[in-house]
Formats: structure tokens, C-alpha cells, sequence
């Protein structure tokens, strides 16, 4: 599958979600695109369209705006078996978004839920491997306060929505994010993005013709 099959998927179902639903249409935007093995270690790097999803791993990344309000969904994914090393990335990874979930509830301060994260990460030496905050806030805007991030003293309510995202970045090895919006509840906290974050189910593979694996990968991740 291309990049450019990638965003092609966002576009179908924002112009199915126009025509069916009663949303705005002036305030409703689907992206959704994927971050290829090639630039997977790149967080900040842009893909090109003609980017093909070879091996892994890879970052599937998908922005939304409905009524003018935002969430994001972000899944590691491999589409050939992944390496140890690259499984062992892919725990760390997991294990320290755990670390911030276990901390994130109402009277949490901001940048206590990143510090969960990157010093769980730092421990493990990865500390050149870091190149962004835990999470940031979402709401109007896909990006907003509060950031979950060092230097952040914000204190989380009730009914803010943030997201959690802690990533790790080898070069040579593969990119690796999962990101989820999340919505900070009385007691705790609620994902709102339903979707597997596990390795066996973010694996792809098929000895079948490539024609019917296009289009299962970002169906299979989004639920489609």
C-alpha cells in the first residue's frame, strides 16, 4: 500500500461522513495518513506520497475534527514480523504508557503524567531516543493545553481531554507511538479511541496477492 492509498482512506470517509450524518461539514476534517518504516524514527519528518508500507516498523496517524472538535489516533504496526529488537521497543513503549495511565486522574499535575513516562524511558537508556512531550491537550484544536509535558504545572480536571503518547525513536530500528485521546474522568480516566494496542494484532502479514492486502491494514486498525 502507498502513502497516498493512506490519505485517500481519510478523504472516503469524511465525504461518507458528510453525506450520512448530520455533522458540520465546514467543521468536520478526517486525515489520515502513516509514518513508513523509512521515516518511522523521524516523529517530525513528512512522508511522500509515493512512500510505500514495506517492512516496519510503521506509525499509522489519523487527525480528526467533527463539529469543530478534535480527538487523534495514533498505532505502531508492522507489516512483515518485527525484529526482537523492534518487539523489545515496542514493549518499552507499552510499559511506559502504563506508567502514565497509572498516574492520570483528576489533581494529577501535567507534567507528573510525562515524567512517568520519559523517566521509566530514561532508565532503560533511552534517553537520546526521546523527541517529544508524553501528551498535550485536545479540544477545539487537535493540539492545545494542557501539555503533558516537564515544566507543565497544570493541574487535570474533570472532563479535560489530553492525549497519551510517549514514543521511542531508534534509527535503523523503527519509530514507536501509540497515541490515544482520552478523556479524564471523576475517578480516573476513560480512552476514547477503541482500538488494539498489542504487537500480535498490529502485525500484517499475507501470502496472498498484495491487491487483497490493500486497504485491510487501515480498516483492520480503525475497525472500518
Amino acid at each position: 500500500m502507498s502513502e497516498l492509498e493512506v490519505f485517500s482512506i481519510g478523504r472516503s470517509i469524511q465525504q461518507k461522513v458528510i453525506k450520512e450524518t448530520p455533522f458540520d461539514y465546514l467543521a468536520t476534517n478526517i486525515l489520515v495518513a502513516a509514518w513508513p518504516s523509512r521515516i518511522s524514527y523521524q516523529p517530525h519528518g513528512i512522508p511522500k506520497v509515493s512512500d510505500l508500507l514495506v517492512e516496519g516498523s510503521h506509525i499509522s496517524l489519523a487527525f480528526l475534527r467533527v463539529n469543530g472538535y478534535s480527538a487523534e489516533l495514533e498505532r505502531t504496526f508492522f507489516t512483515s514480523k518485527p525484529t526482537r529488537e523492534q518487539e523489545e521497543a515496542f514493549e518499552l513503549m507499552i510499559e511506559a504508557r502504563r506508567r502514565s495511565y497509572a498516574v492520570l486522574k483528576p489533581g494529577a499535575i501535567a507534567e507528573d503524567v510525562d515524567l512517568a513516562a520519559k523517566q521509566f524511558l530514561i532508565d532503560q537508556g533511552l534517553k537520546d531516543n526521546l523527541m517529544h512531550r508524553t501528551g498535550h491537550g485536545i479540544g477545539l484544536g487537535n493540539h492545545e493545553g494542557p501539555y503533558l509535558a516537564e515544566g507543565d504545572k497544570t493541574v487535570l480536571k474533570e472532563n479535560m481531554v489530553v492525549s497519551i503518547e510517549p514514543g521511542i525513536y531508534i534509527e535503523g530500528v523503527g519509530g514507536f507511538r501509540h497515541s490515544d485521546t482520552v478523556l479524564i474522568t471523576k475517578n480516573g480516566y476513560q480512552i476514547l479511541t477503541d482500538c488494539p494496542d498489542d504487537i500480535k494484532s498490529l502485525t500484517f502479514t499475507n501470502s496472498k496477492p498484495l491487491q487483497k492486502l490493500k486497504g485491510n491494514i487501515i480498516k483492520k486498525i480503525y475497525k472500518l
